[in-house]
C-alpha cells in the first residue's frame, strides 16, 4: 500500500500560493503536531493537470484555483482528480453546481480557513491509517 503524504495547491498568483502554504503549514503544525506531509504546488491550469496524473497516487488532497490563466479550469482538473480518486476541491469567487458532488466548492475569500479545515481532515485520516499500518 502507498502511504499519501501530499498535498497539491494550484494558484496563478504566486502571493496567494505562497501565503496560503505559510499559513496552512502554520495551522496545521498547531492543530496537528507531529503531522509532516508535502505540499506541490502549480501555477497554472496545465501545470495543475500534469503535476496531478504524475503524483496522484501520493496525493492526500488536492486543491485548485478556478481560474488559473492558461489551461483548464479549476473545476475541470477536479473532475480529473476525481476520476484518480484524489479528494479535491476548487477555490471561486463564484458558486456553481457540482456534478454528481466529486469536489468540495470553497467561495472566496471567506472559504479559506473552512478550506484548510477540510484539508486538515485529510490528514488526519491520513495519520490513522499511518498508526494502524505500523501496527500490523
Amino acid at each position: 500500500m502507498i502511504l499519501r503524504d501530499t498535498i497539491l495547491i494550484a494558484d496563478d498568483e504566486p502571493l496567494a500560493l505562497s501565503t496560503f502554504i505559510e499559513v496552512f503549514r502554520n495551522r496545521i503544525g498547531r492543530t496537528l503536531p507531529g503531522v509532516d506531509f508535502n505540499v506541490l504546488t502549480a501555477a497554472d491550469g496545465d501545470e495543475a493537470l500534469t503535476t496531478l496524473e504524475s503524483n496522484h497516487e501520493k496525493l492526500i488532497a488536492a486543491v485548485f484555483d478556478d481560474r488559473m490563466g492558461t489551461g483548464p479550469l479549476g473545476r475541470e482538473i477536479a473532475t480529473r482528480a476525481a476520476e484518480l480518486s484524489v479528494p479535491s476541491a476548487v477555490f471561486s469567487g463564484t458558486t456553481y453546481d457540482i456534478p454528481d458532488g466529486q469536489y468540495k466548492v470553497f467561495e472566496k475569500p471567506t472559504g479559506r480557513f473552512d478550506l484548510m479545515d477540510w484539508i486538515s481532515g485529510h490528514l488526519q485520516g491520513r495519520q490513522k491509517a499511518s498508526s494502524r499500518e505500523l501496527l500490523l
